[in-house]
């Protein structure tokens, strides 16, 4: 491993992968090392005025379409709910009808325990 040595003889850091040696004009043999180098500033580009003139129009047309979006959304959801609310109450209507078969079998624990039970409380004519 190579080490960097001053002119008095003091070693500093081991030489590393990204530094750089390279012989002086005069034959010097000299280290670079990138993060001591200076760096180059980037140059900011102009934007021009024109473009931005045409980005504004373009934003001012999103926003419009978004609200009309919105108040569709609204309706369809009003809708549903309706739709909804009138077979909950289909169902309703059902399951008394289902009461009302259900007393005439018996009560419904016997049922449960003897599902048999049912041909000797139901008449044989009204049996299916």
């Amino acid at each position: 491993m190579l080490f960097i040595t001053s002119s008095s003889g003091d070693t500093h850091q081991p030489l590393q992968s990204n530094h750089y040696i390279f012989l002086n004009k005069v034959g010097v043999v000299e280290l670079l090392i990138p993060s001591l180098t200076p760096k180059k500033k980037k140059k900011k580009k102009k934007k021009k005025k024109k473009k931005k003139k045409k980005k504004k129009k373009k934003k001012k047309k999103k926003k419009k379409k978004k609200k009309k979006k919105k108040k569709k959304k609204k309706k369809k959801k009003k809708k549903k709910k309706k739709k909804k609310k009138k077979k909950k109450k289909k169902k309703k209507k059902k399951k008394k009808k289902k009461g009302d078969e259900r007393s005439k079998k018996g009560p419904a624990w016997l049922l449960r325990r003897n599902p048999n039970v049912m041909s000797l409380l139901i008449p044989s004519g009204k049996h299916s």
